[in-house]
């Protein structure tokens, strides 16, 4: 596989979560939802991974680092004119270029480095990373011919009565090879109901000046869950949160009640400590092993020694 780089959208305004704060910067498992996707994409080996920012940029950057790389969406004319802004980071680049989401923080890194691998073996122009859903409501469709092979993608609110029965949907997120992205991109319009630039634009172009357009179902439904509201955001949390203390139990942590126990990312369990319920383990908080801890116990950014007892406690660094 040769290399790769990333652009992650993160420009948005996200009405629906009735904030001040912007979208991406909520958090789950106290880690924003953009910097899981950064961190995605960087352990699955990103050579440069481009941000694009918009509402509230200043707070991204803030967050995030100023040691990354921004490209900045001054006026938001869709996913396809927020692309366009990275065009300058990309000018002699080439190879594959992979499109995120700030708001889907439960995107792997080996979803990354599987669509990567998919995109080149098969010598695509354009690789769309798509899910199968059993209920596929609000999501675009994919749309293939009688061989399986891909023809388009069509929105929810234009498919008909046969198209909405397709249970694999458009993730939003894509390989491209950087050349072809933005020659395309360079043909897009705005000439529909919402005067945006689409990206999903950019495959019909490319497929009918017979380049290799193709989708396949590389990522799990879970991945795909962007987070638009309140709602969505405590859904991704306790799937994110529900992989955290499954990976400790997997190492020899014993977690008396997972569903009642919280733990974030960074926290490091030596096998053959004991968590019990409504503990919370925050930070960059290492217990060691043969520690009982809990319950109702929140310890954040400390390191407890072996063989130690914390019950009905705060400890704080």
């Amino acid at each position: 596989m040769n290399g790769f780089s990333t652009i992650i959208l993160a420009a948005g305004m996200g009405t629906r979560m009735k904030s001040d704060k912007c979208k991406v910067l909520h958090e789950i498992c106290s880690k924003p939802l953009v910097q899981w996707v950064y961190e995605a994409a960087q352990k699955a080996g990103s050579e440069k991974t481009v941000l694009v920012v918009g509402h509230k940029k200043e707070d991204v950057i803030a967050a995030m680092g100023e040691d990354k790389l921004y490209a900045y969406q001054e006026v938001r004319l869709g996913t396809g004119h927020a692309v366009m802004m990275t065009e300058e980071f990309f000018k002699d680049y080439d190879g594959t270029v992979v499109i995120l989401s700030g708001d889907t923080p439960l995107i792997t890194e080996e979803t990354v480095l599987r669509a990567v691998k998919y995109h080149e073996e098969n010598e695509n122009s354009v690789t769309g990373i798509t899910a199968i859903l059993d209920n596929p409501f609000g999501y675009g469709r994919i749309v293939r011919d009688e061989n399986g092979s891909f023809i388009r993608i069509v929105e929810q609110k234009d498919a008909s009565e046969e198209e909405k029965k397709i249970n694999e949907i458009n993730s939003g997120m894509y390989c491209f090879d950087s050349k072809d992205l933005f020659h395309a991109l360079s043909k897009i319009t705005n000439k529909n109901a919402q005067n945006e630039y689409y990206l999903t634009d950019t495959l019909e172009i490319l497929r009918n000046e017979g380049k290799k357009v193709d989708a396949s179902p590389l990522c799990t439904p879970e991945e795909i869950l962007g987070v638009n509201d309140r709602v969505n955001l405590a859904v991704t949390q306790k799937i994110k949160q529900s992989q955290i203390v499954k990976k400790h139990m997997l190492n020899g942590v014993t977690v008396i009640d997972p569903d009642n126990t919280y733990i974030d990312d960074d926290v490091e369990i030596a096998p053959d400590a004991v968590i019990y319920p409504s503990t919370f383990l925050k930070g960059k908080t290492k217990i060691s092993s043969g520690c009982i801890i809990g319950p109702s116990s929140t310890i954040e950014n400390s390191e407890i020694g072996k063989n130690t007892k914390v019950i009905n406690s705060v400890v704080n660094d």
